[in-house]
């Protein structure tokens, strides 16, 4: 069974709008033609989340399908990263079946940007990573909005805990629409790597290939989110735990993860 944790909102909807989040289901499954040592890691990774769970009743499969099943009762379903623990084929192709026909947002975690071996830049995320990822997530998974019923949902990808221009931009081009937004990415806005001071917060960017003015840019998105009023609230996964933390005034709403069963209810009236 799912374990629904219910948010209510009063923006002074004519109609309520419902929202179902989902976060962390973490698949980790390889095909048997791929290598046997990612075959044992994703062994190993589906043992670890069994356990982290208190050895739930399904597994993280079983989870998700019942999920998106669940998801027929909601006007929007937005999923916010780590669907898949490893980019297997094996864990892709799970993911792809369950999905398939469904609606719902994406934004991808910083697990979807993991394979073994494989060191990650910003440079060569969508190259190495993502792009093994488009037919099951055919649409912007760096950001996008929806309009639904008075409320604009908008799903950004800060799986490296970074900003572009262009998903700044659009930022700016979803306040402009007046209308009140509720903010989903995968890393909460108080994440530490976004609260790193001076050198130390260049160095661990510099590491990953990114300019001094990505940071910056970042650093401007994040006062923008806190201080703009149109922006309600945020919600994200990531720590694997539910609960609540503040950027300035601003709430993150930060969800478990669906491989212990829970998802997000979302109630705006």
């Amino acid at each position: 069974m799912l374990k629904p944790h219910v948010l209510q909102f009063h923006f002074g909807l004519k109609k309520p709008v419902k929202i179902l989040h989902l976060t962390d289901p973490h698949l980790s499954f390889a095909l048997e033609s791929e290598p046997e040592e990612w075959q044992k890691n994703a062994a190993l990774r589906r043992n670890v989340f069994f356990n982290e769970a208190e050895f739930p009743e399904r597994d993280p499969v079983g989870y998700l399908e019942e999920a998106m099943e669940y998801s027929k009762n909601f006007d929007c379903t937005v999923i916010t990263g780590d669907l898949i623990d490893l980019s297997f084929q094996g864990s892709i192709r799970q993911a792809e079946r369950i999905l398939a026909g469904k609606d719902f947002m994406f934004t991808p975690g910083n697990h979807e940007l993991c394979r073994a071996r494989t060191p990650l830049t910003f440079e060569n995320r969508d190259e190495v990573f993502l792009d093994g990822l488009r037919h099951v997530f055919p649409r912007n998974m760096h950001f996008e909005s929806r309009i639904v019923g008075g409320v604009n949902v908008v799903a950004v990808d800060n799986s490296m805990i970074i900003w572009t221009q262009e998903q700044f931009d659009a930022l700016m081009t979803e306040i402009a629409k007046g209308l009140p937004i509720l903010l989903f990415c995968h890393c909460p806005l108080t994440d530490v790597m976004l609260t790193l001071e001076g050198e130390e917060r260049r160095n661990r960017y510099f590491n990953m290939g990114a300019t001094r003015e990505m940071i910056d840019l970042t650093c401007r998105a994040m006062n923008i989110i806190a201080d703009e009023p149109l922006i309600k609230a945020s919600f994200a996964g990531h720590y694997h735990y539910t609960g609540t933390e503040h950027i300035k005034e601003k709430t993150s709403y930060i969800l478990g993860g669906l491989f212990k069963g829970i998802v997000g209810e979302i109630i705006i009236d």
